[in-house]
């Protein structure tokens, strides 16, 4: 992370009116566990260039920290990827708790709407009921934690436990416990994140949290210094 934040600072040092070096530091920002100031980067970016597709994955930083509005925004940048608003609006009520207006949701989209990205096989099986979850869980467990990249296991994971519940709760944490191993400090996202509040109670997820929060404060400590000496 230290490296990571290093580069972000001085390409954006180098190109202040790039929204791509924005965009980068936004991002190191957010795997630092550093939410207000990863949105503050991504609306510096997209007041550069509103049109830039690749600024997408700031819907992330959104979503966290409860802004559903602003991350359906930058979800809009790449439908492609992003999926439709009804998708998103879907994701935006699993975030915020409210599961069952989420399986009211999913029953209403179109067969081609279910398959879009963001709304993972686990993530369907779950808010329909279907026969054989516990099967695909499994072997959603596998596929994602072969992933190299922490976001995506506290994604996949996050979303997965608002859609499925207590029934996912154990692969959950041991890929929420990966993503923060591998530095993706996301102290912040587990403590405002509504759709995880019945997993705060567990002994597990304190262990969790409480090494995220030491990751989140080495990154803010490398901050300090690095931003000490360059001034």
């Amino acid at each position: 992370m230290d490296g990571a934040y290093d580069a972000a600072r001085q390409f954006v040092a180098r190109q202040p009116d790039s929204a791509n070096s924005h965009f980068i530091l936004s991002y190191v920002m957010r795997y630092g566990g550093a939410l207000e100031d990863s949105a503050r980067e991504c609306n510096k970016a997209y007041s550069l260039d509103s049109g830039d597709y690749g600024l997408r994955s700031c819907h992330n930083t959104f979503l966290q920290l409860g802004d559903y509005r602003r991350a359906a925004e930058f979800a809009a940048l790449d439908p492609q990827w992003a999926g439709t608003p009804s998708t998103q609006r879907i994701l935006a009520t699993l975030h915020s708790g409210d599961r069952q207006v989420a399986v009211r949701a999913f029953a209403e989209l179109s067969p081609n709407e279910r398959l879009l990205r963001p709304l993972r096989p686990e993530i369907g099986a779950c808010l329909t009921n279907s026969a054989g979850t516990a099967d695909l869980t499994t072997k959603w467990e596998a596929e994602v934690m072969a992933n190299r990249d922490p976001e995506q296991k506290f994604i996949r994971a996050s979303r997965a436990y608002m859609a499925c519940g207590e029934a996912v709760a154990a692969p959950v944490l041991r890929l929420l416990k990966r993503a923060v191993e591998q530095n993706y400090c996301a102290v912040e996202a587990l403590d405002r994140i509504p759709g995880l509040a019945p997993l705060r109670s567990k002994p597990e997820f304190q262990q969790i949290r409480a090494q995220a929060q030491r990751c989140h404060e080495a990154f803010e400590a490398h901050r300090a210094q690095v931003d000490r000496a360059t001034r």
